[in-house]
């Protein structure tokens, strides 16, 4: 454009940035101004920095409108309390921290004069760290009744520091003005425990005013992002203004976080003096439950659930949202819809617990009267289908394994490169940040820790070898865990497809006492497409024609419903349909399109169970017929599987004869076994396929408890069922610098 035009210029409103609008800047000039009255555009000509400057300026003025119209918008939001500002027009407020539980044994006096002992609910037992619990309710023991508990009480607990703005020392006193707000003390205010009064007269917490009317005794209470209470009261059109001169009393609780959720024998402090007759107070078990405030991320996807929902539930999402938003306990759910049963198809509500934990029966009774009456907060209302049954679930947790080798720059410290390494992994597969049925991607893992995108100094590239599900130990959904042992020593062979199984334990026989005896069933798992009475189709099975046949392998076929399990027998099948026999019951009554289902059998290489049995070598044995001496050799006999683990090494052995004090293997080399080595009982599947053993944990296993081996790839992709799980625990992830400075 020549100098003097009267043309308008052109702009390109895209160009945001510094040195898109600096181009811009330098496409005018040498356009407006003609020849050689302005070529110079180096760095230390005065013009330059005129354009620098105006660069800046204009850069720095379109990101702050561009970050005040970020701010506006849930989606794109960053700072939480705008967040909590747009979510406030929708009546979401995001959850907050929960307090953990525990049970408290208090040691009572053995002097009858000091009976009855009373242990009021606002006792406060506290930790060093401050950490406070309260009694849930008031408890009262005659001494006879103390007698015959050994002197000592066990009561249930909540942690919540109790704080009391009233009496001598209330909130405030109303002016009479309308919209007269009270900013609490302390804080971060746990949810659902302030109540508030004007003088003695108790007013109702609402939501908003919109329907409130000029003499309705309401107030609305506000929590920023650091849990201070905001307490607000109407205007006189829509809710009372407290009338002048009254005092604004307030009782809350603070406190909540995974930082409660404190070990046994730390609670054993009174915060001031004990009661009368009170002699000591310990907690025997762990405090649970508790869990951080909503993050912002999740609150996020949360609100579109919500107001999709519309405060009822209609559709089994809407139960799983309801129940994570309405009840504080609830960290995640899932909700799948279960069979026709006569009354309705029920819907199964899979639950993961502030913490990570299964649903206590207590929670889940809070889950359940939450759909039917609500919350019990004032105003609030059951927000369940008449009629629709919930049947409450525990998920199955599977457990991640990341191996990641981080190969980092010459120069720099890999000590703090594979923490940060670490540090990125951790967080991205945190409690918060993952879902039932997911599907972990490999390629979000490498974007996680990319040292291009996440500019992680000193790493220059990282390398996954491991990135799966280890063959996992859980609580199966029907039936919980009572042992804590693990599955161990897994050998696949290669090419082993995506299968299950199940291990229940059962009672023994001929076996040493109290060692543990198990049945697996194999379980391959698929989705009904579409069915018949006597069929159904699986568009994503695999199987080998008749491979299901009852008479070859024996093979049943198991719906997944939430009753009483319903199995019938195969008579055929295709590579994507299975035949059964509808002698006992067709397939109409069970399933519906859509449902899991799976096919199993009893399991074992020449027998259907297996032992948990552990030994230790006390000698070394050099041999072709190795003959080890042990701790113990009761309930191995001739033809059992052991696996011999040694150090980093594991070979399976089969007994060859077992006498006191020693097992004798028949083996094809030399080698040697030193007298720190293992021995397990080894189960086998039919072909070899899989085998593994079970490992008693500090408590044993019980009758009926039962516990799943998996296997998944090494590394890729994975797909993960409706009511599965991920948990990433620490021990699990490994990563391994290479170069840099140690």
């Amino acid at each position: 454009m020549a100098a003097g035009s009267n043309q308008s210029p052109v702009f390109d409103f895209t160009s945001l940035d510094f040195d898109s609008i600096r181009n811009d800047l330098i496409r005018y000039a040498q356009a407006t101004f003609p020849g050689e009255l302005w070529t110079d555009f180096n760095d230390s000509n005065f013009g330059t920095f005129l354009l620098d400057l105006i660069s800046y300026a204009t850069d720095l003025i379109a990101y702050s409108e561009n970050s005040h119209v970020l701010e506006t918008v849930a989606a794109t939001v960053i700072r939480e309390q705008n967040f909590r500002n747009i979510a406030k027009t929708y009546d979401f407020v995001p959850k907050g921290a929960v307090p953990s539980t525990t049970v408290l044994t208090f040691g009572l006096s053995t002097n009858p004069l000091d009976y009855p002992v009373t242990i009021p609910s606002e006792t406060k037992l506290g930790t060093v760290d401050s950490i406070v619990f309260q009694p849930d309710i008031p408890t009262s023991l005659t001494f006879i009744a103390a007698t015959g508990l050994g002197f000592s009480v066990n009561v249930p607990a909540t942690q919540g520091d109790e704080i009391f703005e009233n009496g001598a020392s209330p909130l405030g006193t109303s002016d009479g003005s309308t919209g007269q707000r009270y900013t609490l003390l302390g804080s971060p205010l746990i949810d659902g425990t302030l109540s508030v009064k004007v003088s003695a007269t108790p007013y109702v917490i609402i939501l908003n005013f919109i329907e409130a009317g000029p003499s309705d005794e309401v107030c609305t209470v506000n929590v920023d992002e650091n849990g201070i209470g905001t307490i607000t009261f109407g205007d006189g059109i829509n809710g009372k203004i407290p009338p002048i001169g009254l005092n604004i009393n307030a009782v809350y609780k603070t406190g909540g976080g995974t930082n409660t959720n404190l070990p046994a024998g730390t609670i054993k402090e009174f915060v001031g003096t004990p009661p009368l007759g009170v002699l000591s107070v310990i907690n025997n078990v762990s405090a649970t439950g508790g869990g951080p405030k909503q993050t912002l991320a999740n609150a996020k996807m949360q609100l579109p659930l919500v107001i999709k929902s519309n405060e009822r539930a209609v559709t089994s999402q809407d139960y799983a949202t309801i129940a994570v938003q309405d009840v504080p306990s609830v960290l995640k759910a899932a909700a799948l819809d279960g069979i026709f049963l006569p009354g309705g198809t029920a819907v199964l509500l899979y639950i993961v617990a502030q913490g990570g934990i299964p649903p206590t029966p207590a929670l889940a009774n809070q889950i359940i009267t939450t759909f039917r009456f609500g919350t019990g907060a004032p105003g609030s209302f059951g927000k369940g289908m008449a009629g629709k049954r919930v049947i409450i679930r525990s998920p199955v947790f599977v457990n991640m394994v990341i191996d990641v080798d981080a190969f980092v720059d010459q120069g720099a410290s890999a000590v703090v490169v594979g923490s940060r390494v670490r540090e990125r992994l951790a967080f991205r597969y945190q409690l918060e940040n993952v879902d039932f049925g997911i599907d972990l991607d490999l390629q979000d893992a490498y974007s996680t820790v990319d040292p291009f995108q996440q500019q992680i100094e000193g790493l220059r590239r990282v390398f996954f070898r491991g990135f799966t599900i280890r063959p996992y130990f859980a609580a199966h959904i029907n039936q919980p865990v009572t042992g804590n042992g693990t599955v161990d020593g897994i050998v696949t062979s290669l090419g082993v497809a995506r299968r299950e199984w199940l291990i229940r334990f059962v009672i023994g026989a001929a076996v040493p006492a109290g060692t543990r005896v198990f049945q697996v069933l194999e379980r391959r798992l698929g989705t009904i497409t579409t069915l018949s009475d006597t069929s159904l189709l699986d568009e994503g099975a695999d199987y080998v024609n008749d491979e299901l046949l009852t008479t070859a392998n024996n093979w049943v076929l198991h719906v997944q419903e939430q009753v009483q399990p319903s199995v019938r027998p195969i008579l055929g099948n295709t590579v994507d349909s299975i035949q059964i026999d509808s002698t006992f019951g067709g397939l109409l009554a069970l399933a519906n399109p859509g449902d899991s289902y799976a096919v199993e059998r009893t399991d074992g290489n020449g027998s259907n169970s297996g032992k948990v049995l552990r030994t230790t070598a006390v000698g070394v044995t050099l041999g072709g017929a190795l003959t080890v001496p042990v701790v113990l050799s009761s309930g191995f006999v001739t033809g059992n599987r052991v696996l011999l683990r040694d150090g980093a090494n594991s070979q399976v052995l089969v007994v060859a004869s077992a006498a006191v004090g020693s097992i004798t293997f028949t083996t094809t080399t030399n080698f040697t076994v030193n007298p720190t080595a293992t021995l397990d009982w080894f189960w086998q599947s039919v072909g070899g396929t899989v085998g593994f053993a079970v490992v008693n944990g500090t408590t044993i296993f019980a009758i009926g408890d039962e516990i799943y081996v998996d296997t998944y790839p090494l590394s890729g992709d994975l797909t993960l069922r409706p009511e599965n799980f991920p948990v990433l625990d620490a021990l699990d992830l490994h990563v391994v610098t290479i170069g840099g400075t140690k």
